[in-house]
């Protein structure tokens, strides 16, 4: 059950993409590129180039597929971010009491 929950991040990363053009691309390929992205991360490939290409091949031309690319990177930083600033205060919870 674990696996098939940590697959959702590639789900929502391919809703991000979709989100970011004006036009329709096949949800399926979007997430297989989201997938090719993790995989391409583990070399040096910067994690766009994928995503750009793939958006070019979809007819965008270099300029809206870099600047997609660009506008979901910066969302998703915004809302990491977002997230750690929420958890820093149910983190600094008080330690707990030793016994006397």
């Amino acid at each position: 059950m674990t696996f098939f929950c940590a697959q959702l991040a590639f789900v929502g990363s391919a809703v991000e993409d979709l989100g970011s053009v004006t036009g329709d691309m096949p949800f399926g390929r979007v997430v297989a590129v989201e997938v090719a992205n993790s995989f391409s991360s583990l070399a040096v490939v910067p994690q766009c180039l994928p995503q750009v290409r793939f958006f070019q091949q979809q007819g965008y031309d270099a300029s809206l597929a870099v600047s997609s690319s660009v506008v979901v990177t910066s969302v998703s930083w915004a809302i990491k971010g977002l997230l750690f600033a929420i958890s820093l205060p149910l983190a600094w919870g008080h330690p707990p009491q030793r016994p006397p």
